[in-house]
């Protein structure tokens, strides 16, 4: 009696595949909520912009070889970026179309070393050719009266973001 060995072609099991769907239909229904919860918060969302935003400007400024200037606008309560070889309509353009901060969320002022504030008007953050910028400190507070500190830091890439309301002289 001669037995015929059967070959199983690569591929999954119907059960195997059943357990996959199932497993990641749990973790989609825990992580939505969380998702969507992220996605709607203003502080969230402003401070994403904010922290993706100021390192994208730093490298523009080194690949377009030019100075590009973040404008903060404190009594607006909006952010616009500007840069060197603009006319005075596209400055124009760019302060209509700048990126206004959410409900929720606002800027209180911008620290800069030396004890020089700006708490209403608008405050230039310069980055420059050779890859650096000005130091400074964006200060938010929000609805929940959460404050806000986001360190620019002259050779550094990133910003550094303090849940707290911290200065130079602290």
């Amino acid at each position: 009696m001669q037995f015929k060995r059967i070959r199983r072609e690569g591929g999954f099991t119907l059960i195997e595949l059943i357990v996959v769907i199932a497993l990641m239909g749990i973790v989609m229904f825990t992580a939505f909520p969380r998702f969507q919860r992220a996605l709607t918060d203003p502080t969230r969302t402003a401070s994403q912009w904010i922290l993706w935003k100021i390192p994208q400007l730093k490298e523009q400024a080194v690949t377009e070889n030019r100075r590009i200037t973040l404008l903060i606008d404190v009594s607006g309560n909006k952010l616009l970026v500007t840069h060197e070889g603009m006319s005075p309509e596209e400055i124009d353009s760019a302060m209509e179309n700048g990126h206004e901060l959410p409900e929720g969320f606002k800027l209180t002022n911008v620290e800069f070393p030396g004890d020089r504030f700006v708490s209403s008007g608008i405050a230039h953050v310069e980055f420059y050719k050779a890859g650096y910028s000005d130091r400074a400190i964006i200060h938010a507070e929000t609805d929940n009266e959460t404050r806000l500190s986001y360190f620019i830091e002259p050779f550094l890439s990133h910003v550094k973001l303090v849940e707290s309301h911290v200065g130079y002289n602290d």
